[in-house]
């Protein structure tokens, strides 16, 4: 049995997880909910956010993480390139970059960035946006 120590992780379909610590902050890993049609209606309404954690940018886990963002205004963890993206959208002060290898600690959340093999690229309007190597949390 694995003992969570008060922790909670939540699935929402495809690739998004929530995790939430026994105080209470909750983090999403790869934010796609409201538009995740494998997604239970009960998950699509997101109380709380404090942290979002971005695997790569391609919209089924980069999801709903603008709308998100904007609504509960979490920090953001994603490889650099993909966090001057999320910047340029008006989020200035909620990213935190990384690059492959790093760490660091966000609220409760201790991550480190890893080696993914899989592309990255945001598709915003029909637009492509090509942001560097991935990297997975």
């Amino acid at each position: 049995m694995l003992d969570l120590k008060g922790h909670r992780i939540t699935y929402f379909g495809h690739s998004t997880f929530s995790l939430t610590t026994p105080s209470g902050q909750v983090a999403l890993i790869d934010p796609w909910v409201a538009t995740n049609p494998a997604c239970p209606p009960a998950l699509r309404i997101v109380p709380r956010l404090d942290v979002i954690f971005l695997s790569h940018a391609h919209s089924d886990h980069f999801g709903d993480l603008l709308s998100l963002a904007k609504q509960h205004k979490p920090k953001i963890v994603a490889i650099f390139e993909t966090c001057l993206f999320i910047e340029s959208k008006g989020f200035e002060n909620e990213t935190s970059p990384m690059g492959k290898g790093g760490s660091q600690k966000v609220g409760e959340f201790e991550v480190i960035m890893t080696h993914a093999f899989h592309s990255n690229s945001i598709d915003e309007n029909g637009v492509r946006h090509y942001g560097g190597e991935p990297a997975g949390l």
